[in-house]
This record gives C-alpha cells, sequence and structure tokens, in this order.
C-alpha cells in the first residue's frame, strides 16, 4: 500500500476478530489508500469498481468455490485473482509455487 500510493486498496473480512485485527494494524501503520470493511464478501457487488485490477483470496477450497461465480460475473475480463493456498476449482493457474 505504500509502496503503491496511487493504487486504492480494500480489504473485506466478515470474521470479527482478523477485522479487528487489522482495524488496529491500520490505526497503527496508517494508509490513506486502504478500505478495510467488515463485509461478507458473497454479497459484495464487484460491479461498479472497474478499476479493479487484482483480488487477492486468503481463503479455503469450499469459500473459493462458493466465490468463484462471483468472481466470473462481477469482475472484469482479464482482472488477476490469485488465491494464497487453495487452487479455485474449475479454473487453470497461470502459475503456482
Amino acid at each position: 500500500m505504500r509502496k503503491f500510493p496511487q493504487s486504492k486498496v480494500s480489504a473485506y473480512e466478515i470474521s470479527p476478530v482478523p477485522w479487528l485485527a487489522m482495524q488496529l494494524c491500520w490505526l497503527f501503520q496508517f494508509c490513506h489508500n486502504l478500505i478495510i470493511e467488515r463485509v461478507n464478501l458473497l454479497k459484495k457487488n464487484f460491479r461498479f469498481r472497474v478499476e479493479t485490477k487484482a483480488v487477492i483470496c486468503y481463503l479455503h477450497s469450499e469459500a473459493l468455490k462458493k466465490l468463484r461465480p462471483k468472481l466470473e460475473r462481477d469482475l472484469e475480463p482479464n482482472t488477476l485473482v490469485i488465491s494464497n493456498v487453495f487452487d479455485i476449482l474449475g479454473w487453470q493457474p497461470e502459475s503456482s509455487t
């Protein structure tokens, strides 16, 4: 976020403990370009965010399975989607480590 101050970064978390931890980190490392929302990602509308260039998911495989149709529907073509640990069922990764 500090390396790319011109970029807007949105973080979404529904679980209260990680959300609170994110809020505390934000307070101590204030970044003007970071927005943290406590929201269910499955109910969040991405369609109005044409500027979205990448989505990074720290989710388990069942959550990714539920999220996949929404990502396909709401994101612009060629938006980079990164899953931290699990594959997104039905998608071919460009690379993996």
